[in-house]
């Protein structure tokens, strides 16, 4: 598996455009996305969670967990598995403060994200590229790179890490109109941490953070010099020939 992933801002449109983009464009005969690609090889039950607690406590000397237990595709993918766990670990500070909050966010990245990710690259042949409107990136965080890049560059040789990235922009008027259009769109169901009730200055808050958090991933792929595509958050025909030469590159790098 070759991937792409889309990152940015939260309720900016990422999984928008990629619906736009594949409904215009797709799917291609080296590229799909990961939704569709999880589809068609029929997705289990994510319990890789439970695969990966020896290198957690490898890494942060605690146990998670009490099964020990291994399996074919832990024991294949183990070295990818290990730096991106690494980086997520320090970035997130989980080893300093086991809050409840980061591990809701650590079983998320590590019983979707990841597991989806293997998952693909376990079951899809090496030259597919795929498209991730988030994943290892979005949800890693990543911010670790920034203070110590060689410490964790080993990310890099991990198969499953993104092979470019892109990253979508939005200034705030339009950012705040596509936020209460998810609210309309939802009713009732909350948005990430926003509920239809949230002041103006709690989504001006929200935004702010969601930007910055973005703009730290985005600082810390090309501290990796990953390649990055970056774009306004429209659906535009210009922005989908520039994704469809971003995919062509990928495909022929390899």
């Amino acid at each position: 598996m070759l991937s792409i992933e889309f990152i940015g801002a939260s309720c900016i449109g990422k999984t928008h455009f990629l619906k736009e983009f594949y409904g215009a464009c797709g799917p291609g005969n080296k590229w799909d996305t990961h939704l569709n690609v999880l589809r068609k090889i029929n997705s289990v039950d994510p319990a890789f969670y439970k695969l990966v607690q020896q290198i957690i406590r490898r890494i942060t000397g605690k146990s998670f967990s009490k099964n020990k237990r291994k399996s074919a595709l832990f024991e294949a993918y183990s070295d990818d598995i290990e730096p991106i766990i690494d980086v997520f670990i320090n970035s997130q500070h989980i080893g300093q403060d086991l809050a409840w909050q980061k591990i809701r966010l650590f079983d998320y990245f590590v019983n979707s994200i990841l597991y989806q990710c293997l998952w693909i690259q376990d079951k899809i042949a090496d030259d597919i590229i795929v498209l991730f409107d988030e994943g290892i990136v979005h949800n890693g965080g990543l911010f670790s790179i920034l203070d110590n890049p060689d410490r964790f560059s080993g990310i890099l040789t991990s198969s499953i890490f993104p092979k470019a990235v892109v990253h979508f922009e939005i200034d705030n008027k339009l950012y705040r109109k596509r936020i209460y259009e998810r609210f309309q769109k939802f009713g009732e169901r909350k948005i990430n941490s926003l509920n239809r009730n949230i002041s103006d200055d709690s989504i001006d808050d929200f935004m702010n953070r969601s930007k910055a958090h973005a703009e730290k991933s985005l600082l810390a792929c090309k501290i990796l010099n990953i390649p990055v595509l970056e774009l306004n958050a429209e659906s535009s025909e210009e922005n989908f020939k520039k994704l469809k030469h971003l995919i062509m590159q990928i495909s022929e790098k390899g």
